[in-house]
């Protein structure tokens, strides 16, 4: 399972942060069975059924799955069943796990047109807890507009392409070598 990190220099910042942390934790079963409820049968599930973790592993590192073992690897991170997407955003779109980075990613979704209820969930979890950070969720909304909406795309089928050429796709340009925070 992953945690979350963030080192806030701002007042009461641990305690906003804890604050969202058992949030968000607590919607990942709730929207888990809601989606398998609600859904129709060919979009209840983005759970990889061909891949798993360990065999990531075998992917060129310049991969979409070279890349996510190396994220999951280098964040001490597995794959959460149901939520593999989460990560392949992460690495598709380099924002960090810290707090801010996992709410800006959620703000960059909404502006690539995901409609769902963790990032809805998210965006006012972290836009009512922090919003001095404010800029930078508007900045990340701003950043999903200029992309194509790829959030109904089976990333478990695209493990083998160049990550670079996957963010070409969906950017239609050239993919920035980092964001700002």
């Amino acid at each position: 399972m992953k945690t979350i990190s963030a080192n806030l220099s701002l007042p009461l910042g641990g305690l906003r942060q804890t604050l969202a942390l058992f949030l968000l934790k607590s919607l990942q079963p709730v929207y888990t069975s809601i989606r398998r409820m609600g859904m129709p049968s060919w979009q209840k599930s983005n759970s990889w059924k061909r891949f798993q973790q360990r065999d990531l592993e075998a992917f060129p590192f310049y991969t979409l799955g070279g890349a996510l073992f190396h994220y999951l690897k280098n964040n001490q991170f597995t794959l959460i069943k149901d939520f593999e997407d989460h990560d392949v955003f992460h690495v598709l779109f380099d924002f960090p796990t810290h707090m801010l980075g996992e709410v800006q990613l959620q703000f960059f979704l909404l502006g690539m047109g995901k409609r769902s209820l963790p990032t809805w969930f998210t965006i006012i979890v972290g836009a009512g807890l922090f919003p001095e950070w404010w800029f930078h969720m508007k900045e990340a909304f701003q950043k999903g507009k200029t992309a194509i909406n790829c959030t109904h795309w089976q990333f478990e089928h695209l493990l083998e392409e160049p990550l670079e050429s996957i963010r070409h796709q969906i950017f239609k340009q050239a993919f920035p070598n980092h964001l700002i925070f």
